[in-house]
């Protein structure tokens, strides 16, 4: 049995890429809240680790945080894709590379006290630059690389990029 029934659900704004909603809640004990909720499309994050140790790193900027980032290559799941495949299509695109061995390291939510998104995290490794990168009109993303040793000491600010340093941490571990 749900601990809670949604009473109302009115969207409040929708754009390409979320959904905002103010839904009215009722709780198992009777009690009514009113919450925000933010309906977003899934995502998928690449730990690549080439066989000399080197992580792919983009840079870019994110209006949420007002500055540019450092992070893992990510992109949002297409409607009716796999994650491996939106992974496997979000490397190519934004670094030119291909792995040939993949792994599904996790799946969590970033925010899920009001942002539905559940972020897929991958490892892949063998890799080979087979492309340069395929950017949408508005995209700009800056590649390089960073020596495992370095990536696992960098301070970073997005979460799916702090998470993939405990993965980096355990796959250095086992070499």
């Amino acid at each position: 049995m749900s601990r809670y029934k949604t009473l109302e659900r009115k969207l409040m704004y929708k754009g390409k890429i979320l959904s905002a909603y103010q839904e009215k809640l009722q709780f198992s004990n009777g009690q009514i809240a009113t919450r925000d909720l933010i309906e977003q499309a899934d995502a998928v994050a690449i730990l690549a680790i080439s066989e000399n140790d080197q992580v792919i790193i983009v840079k870019q900027y994110r209006d949420g945080a007002r500055e540019e980032l450092l992070e893992i290559p990510a992109g949002l799941i297409d409607t009716g894709e796999e994650p491996i495949t939106s992974a496997k299509r979000e490397l190519l695109e934004e670094t030119g590379y291909i792995a040939e061995s993949w792994k599904e390291a996790a799946s969590y939510f970033a925010s899920p006290g009001s942002v539905t998104s559940k972020t897929t995290l991958f490892i892949a490794t063998h890799l080979k630059k087979v492309s340069e990168q395929s950017l949408d009109e508005h995209e700009f993303v800056e590649i390089s690389t960073m020596p495992l040793s370095k990536f696992l000491e960098t301070p970073f600010k997005d979460a799916k990029t702090l998470i993939a340093t405990r993965y980096a941490l355990e796959y250095s571990l086992r070499k």
